[in-house]
């Protein structure tokens, strides 16, 4: 029960603090398609030496 108020509260924050100017469209969605639009992100995870290495793709400019 705890943790699900946590992460309705850090929803609540993220909306507040983070989606504004251009990411107001963000604001108006669906916790589960706003964690989705932040988590997924192209790149690369490989595994190699007992380590975790991610790269991400690079962005344009």
């Amino acid at each position: 029960m705890m943790l699900t108020q946590i992460a309705a509260d850090l929803v609540a924050w993220t909306r507040l603090l983070a989606l504004t100017g251009d990411a107001q469209v963000l604001a108006a969605c669906e916790p589960k398609a706003m964690g989705y639009r932040f988590l997924h992100v192209p790149g690369r995870l490989t595994l190699g030496a007992r380590r975790r290495r991610a790269y991400p793709k690079p962005g344009p400019g």
